[in-house]
């Protein structure tokens, strides 16, 4: 395991309700995955593509658009590593929700979805964390909707 890696690790569950000690265990998860050097505007995930991996952005900032009613991509968020994405999708395999285009370069690390499912499903320290992980990031992403959602249907004329 590299030490950017385990670097990455710690500062992606340092704001968040995670033991600061299963930063080594989600660095030993993502250690055999391979390591990807982006350009900006490479698009990492499509809307509309299957679920078919997860990737873990170790450094660098990743634009999210999605499809607005016209058709036209509506910017959603500029997101900052260290970050997942694609955690739905991996978990269910259905389409993606948005796309995820670097804006800044960036370092990922690519893990399929029958690698993840398998690795993700051990009784291993590592596997327990990445699933405390997603738990934690689908639990704050549902949050967020939900505010986004009681905004949106509080301020529309009735």
């Amino acid at each position: 395991m590299s030490d950017a890696l385990l670097k990455a690790c710690e500062q992606m569950i340092r704001p968040i309700r995670m033991p600061r000690d299963r930063a080594a265990d989600l660095a030993q998860f993502w250690s055999a995955a391979p390591v990807i050097e982006v350009l900006p505007g490479t698009v990492l995930l499509r809307e509309g593509d299957p679920g078919d991996s997860i990737l873990f952005v170790m450094n660098g900032s990743v634009k999210v658009t999605v499809k607005g009613s016209s058709g036209q991509d509506v910017e959603a968020a500029i997101l900052q590593s260290p970050m997942l994405l694609g955690a739905t999708g991996v978990m269910d395999g259905k389409q993606r929700t948005s796309t995820c285009t670097v804006d800044e370069a960036a370092t990922v690390l690519r893990m399929r979805r029958p690698v993840f499912m398998a690795a993700a499903s051990r009784a291993t320290p590592e596997a327990e964390a990445i699933r405390q992980l997603l738990l934690i990031i689908m639990h704050s992403q549902l949050l967020r909707a939900t505010d986004q959602l009681r905004d949106a249907l509080t301020s529309a004329p009735a």
